[in-house]
């Protein structure tokens, strides 16, 4: 499984101002990512999971997790099509962000 796109991991470190604020932003990468799963998880409401969920998935495309994103994308299209999301996906979701997190070459 590819989790990230080096291309703009590399682009995203260029414009960095330094390794450090590459590194921050990584972080900061997380720690959103995390969040926002667990908001989404707390919601009831189909709309506000999706909101939730293309937000999420606007990050991970930002960022090059592309095995995120991907994931995220097969949630939005469940949501659409069942207009719930069950627990096996959210786990499933937590996974590629662990994964994904720990898959980062910097």
């Amino acid at each position: 499984m590819q989790y990230w796109n080096h291309k703009t991991l590399s682009d995203l470190r260029e414009l960095s101002a330094s390794e450090e604020e590459f590194r921050k932003l990584l972080s900061e990468f997380f720690s959103d990512a995390f969040l926002l799963l667990q908001e989404i998880h707390k919601q009831h409401s189909a709309n506000s999971i999706r909101i939730g969920l293309h937000t999420l998935k606007g990050l991970a495309r930002t960022f090059g997790a592309i095995a995120l994103f991907e994931k995220v994308a097969e949630c939005e299209k469940e949501l659409l099509a069942n207009r719930s999301l069950g627990q096996k996906e959210f786990v499933e979701l937590l996974q590629i962000l662990k994964e994904t997190q720990s898959n980062v070459q910097i």
